[in-house]
């Protein structure tokens, strides 16, 4: 694990702590993991966290919801 997703992981540990993990700030974070692990050449890793969050926003935010296009986009969905 190199130091961006560590620090990534940690943020990510804190909001759901504080927000839970529906949050669209604790979203926000998973989806900056997944960056980072796509980045770091795991895309394995990167799309099962994409996928968790797409059904994620997509059930809070709808299919339509520009967060949720852009998590379909990161999965190349589009």
């Amino acid at each position: 694990m190199d130091e961006a997703e560590h620090e990534l992981r940690a943020v990510l540990e804190i909001h759901t702590r504080l927000f839970g993990p529906e949050c669209h700030d604790t979203l926000i974070s998973r989806n900056n993991l997944a960056l980072a692990l796509r980045a770091q050449g795991r895309p394995d890793k990167a799309e099962r966290e994409w996928r968790t969050i797409l059904d994620l926003h997509t059930r809070l935010s709808g299919a339509d919801h520009p967060d949720t296009l852009t998590i379909r986009s990161n999965l190349g969905l589009t």
